[in-house]
């Protein structure tokens, strides 16, 4: 599992990137969750 105080990034199942995370932020487009 992957610590969310780690810088990171998000692929979807085509292995594109989807977002990058930097610590508790989860940035995917131009959206924080």
């Amino acid at each position: 599992m992957v610590s969310l105080t780690d810088k990171g990034e998000i692929f979807n199942t085509n292995n594109e990137l989807m977002g990058t995370f930097r610590g508790k932020l989860i940035k995917i487009g131009n959206t924080y969750r």
